[in-house]
């Protein structure tokens, strides 16, 4: 069974990430993770952000919908539960919001407490345990049911840590909050809306704020963002779909397939073709 199969079965899929499994392409996905890392370093670029995992960090994130490796290290080595959006709200029911929103605040977690350290190695060995149990019928809810007391520690932690320094900034801030609501409607509409103040608009705040805002989280311009989601989707329709260049200019609102061919190049330095014939074709989750 496949990483997407697993999903749409169980909802959730374990496995071991290592500088050989990390794809080197931009991915697409609509997943959320937690993941724990005991050796190495990886730098990805998750939903235009930039994270850095060393040994000793936890990575908790919600809604990635495009990811990439940008470094990694030969002895990089970390555990990840990928989840699906109906496995993490299934799982979180019943939890206050204020956890719910604590176990997220802080994306990159070191763990420098030895005893945080074991209590979630011990939950992710215990998930993989549950999950090779092929004669439990009920390993699906007992998964959910650790992912449940994961998401509800990682809350009581960074709690107890505000408690502890409330002048610290842990938390998000409502920029944010605006960035990641940005991103999901990029996906949602970029096929027809490429330009900055339709996101603006969607957001309730001026196309000059979202710019500023998208500028100090990922180093780039709302306009440079918006370009970059656009011609990775258009990338994977080229070398997955098989569909035209006419269909696909159609299908992303662009004026004919000349205007395609024209942001392509800007946006890639060589056509489409070009760019399909070097490539060839290849699975979302290829390395």
């Amino acid at each position: 069974m496949d990483f997407e199969e697993k999903i749409d079965k169980n909802g959730y899929c374990l496995f071991d990430l290592t500088a050989k499994s990390i794809s080197k392409h931009p991915i697409e996905t609509k997943y959320n993770a937690i993941a724990l890392c005991d050796s190495g370093e990886a730098i990805l670029e998750l939903n235009m952000q930039r994270v850095n995992i060393s040994k000793g960090t936890r990575l908790m994130v919600t809604h990635v919908l495009f990811s990439q490796a940008i470094f990694i290290s030969e002895d990089f080595h970390a555990t990840i539960l990928v989840v699906s959006d109906r496995f993490w709200l299934d799982v979180s029911i019943g939890i206050p919001t204020k956890m719910i929103e604590a176990s997220r605040a802080c994306p990159i977690v070191y763990i420098g407490d030895p005893n945080q350290w074991t209590i979630f190695s011990n939950f992710m060995e215990n998930i993989r345990i549950y999950d090779s149990l092929e004669y439990s019928a009920h390993s699906v809810e007992w998964v959910g049911a650790i992912f449940r007391c994961m998401i509800i520690t990682a809350a009581e932690i960074e709690l107890h840590n505000r408690a502890e320094s409330p002048s610290a900034n842990t938390g998000y801030t409502m920029a944010d909050t605006y960035f990641r609501q940005f991103i999901l409607h990029i996906d949602d509409n970029v096929k027809q809306e490429h330009e900055v103040a339709f996101y603006a608009e969607k957001l309730h705040i001026t196309p000059k704020y979202l710019s500023e805002i998208c500028k100090q989280r990922s180093g780039h311009k709302a306009k440079e963002i918006i370009s970059s989601i656009l011609i990775s989707k258009i990338k994977r329709e080229i070398m997955i779909t098989g569909k035209s260049m006419k269909v696909i200019a159609y299908e992303y609102n662009f004026a004919d397939q000349s205007s395609l061919g024209k942001f392509f190049r800007k946006m890639t330095g060589e056509s489409p073709s070009a760019y399909k014939k070097k490539k060839g074709t290849f699975s979302p989750l290829d390395k």
